[in-house]
């Protein structure tokens, strides 16, 4: 009886220790006017990962539209969600939204071995809003990683990484 006590009070443990919660205060002395818009990656997790990827530039210090009001500006302007968007779209639409850099890109999914979850695979485009060039390309994906314990993790970890190289390269002021 001890001993499945202790077992017991061990798993609850464990348990309870692999669940978490974080937050992040953004300075709001150092609030600037958004420089950067996230578009819906395409792909089926699209979404998702576009919120992720956002989160992070918010917590790395760049100015990042928020996705409702993204949403309401391109939905004035008449884009549906079927629409596909080329460099110069892009760019005239970053035009409208006031921004200096348009984030966009895919996120497909790999099935993993045996019983793991879907692991994912990031391409992450920068379009310069005053030129329509594409100034920067970033990728995630790990076609060795062999257990993913969930796609949502997955897409979390590729999010920071791939944000951690943008602001390697391109800082947090535009």
């Amino acid at each position: 009886m001890k001993i499945y006590t202790i077992n017991l009070f061990v798993i609850s443990v464990l348990i309870t220790g692999c669940s978490s919660t974080s937050s992040v205060l953004i300075n709001q002395n150092e609030a600037k006017s958004p420089q950067v818009a996230v578009m819906p990656l395409h792909g089926a997790y699209g979404q998702q990962a576009s919120d992720f990827i956002t989160e992070q530039l918010a917590t790395k210090g760049v100015a990042t539209i928020e996705r409702a009001q993204l949403n309401y500006i391109l939905r004035e302007h008449g884009f549906k969600k079927t629409d596909q968007f080329n460099q110069s779209s892009l760019a005239e639409y970053g035009r409208f939204l006031g921004v200096k850099k348009m984030l966009t890109g895919t996120i497909s999914s790999v099935e993993g071995p045996l019983y793991s979850f879907p692991h994912v695979n990031i391409t992450l485009k920068v379009v310069d809003v005053s030129t329509g060039q594409i100034t920067w390309v970033g990728r995630y994906g790990n076609s060795f990683w062999t257990s993913a314990i969930s796609t949502q993790g997955d897409i979390q970890r590729g999010a920071k990484k791939i944000v951690k190289e943008f602001v390697k390269v391109h800082g947090t002021q535009f």
